[in-house]
């Protein structure tokens, strides 16, 4: 379905992730440290530091894909090229002058897309929308094949009056698999090993934050119930 290739902003765009995973995490969960949140410094440093009157709190964040073929492409790729799609129709429909909506898309992985698509589903987009926008309809749903543009299977989009920027994002319909526990647990080692070795030094306490298929808010990972991690040797 997809043509991928890496865009310049993409360290910066990994870097933005990591940021508003640790920041979402210190918000939501009493027992991460308090304080302020800075990037740590390269080589000697986890990625982030939290400061603190008391201590200094290490934050290593590390990016788990997990390696799934679905219809025939590797997640990642499908999940880095649909960010890259839904941020581009998400600032199409913000230059057209749609405000207060929001909408996903589910793309039909049967269909190639490429880049050279965006501009020809943008104006469908932009087109379907104006209803919502302006608040006529509350919500609007499109899942019929012969109603939507190639490449798309469902567009399901809401007015939403308290946000003015429009946003576009991708809903993933692919099959919820379970997580590696093996690749997991080799993950952890990895950054264990690097963390007794260098952090330490710098940090008392470092957490390890791990981001599950971090391009699409849709993806998921099963982990069974009874799993638990234990501390690699």
């Amino acid at each position: 379905m997809f043509d991928f290739k890496h865009v310049e902003s993409a360290e910066l765009a990994k870097q933005l992730r990591e940021r508003h995973a640790v920041d979402t995490l210190q918000r939501l969960y009493a027992a991460f440290p308090s304080g302020l949140i800075r990037r740590g410094a390269a080589g000697t440093e986890p990625d982030f530091i939290v400061e603190s009157e008391k201590k200094q709190v290490g934050v290593e964040v590390v990016e788990y894909f997990r390696p799934d073929i679905h219809e025939g492409l590797p997640v990642k790729a499908q999940e880095i090229f649909t960010a890259e799609v839904a941020a581009a129709l998400t600032k199409l429909c913000s230059v057209a002058g749609l405000r207060n909506v929001s909408a996903t898309l589910t793309f039909d992985y049967d269909v190639r897309l490429t880049k050279r698509d965006i501009p020809r589903l943008g104006r469908w987009l932009i087109s379907e929308l104006g209803r919502v926008a302006q608040g006529e309809i509350a919500s609007y749903r499109v899942q019929h094949r012969q109603d939507l543009p190639v490449g798309v299977s469902e567009v399901w989009a809401h007015h939403r009056p308290w946000a003015d920027d429009p946003y576009i994002g991708v809903s993933w319909g692919g099959v919820v698999r379970p997580a590696s526990e093996y690749a997991l647990s080799q993950l952890i080692a990895r950054k264990e090993r690097k963390l007794a070795q260098i952090y330490h030094e710098s940090c008392s306490e470092v957490w390890l934050l791990v981001l599950v298929d971090p391009y699409n808010v849709a993806s998921m990972a099963y982990v069974a119930p009874d799993y638990r991690l234990t501390r690699s040797t």
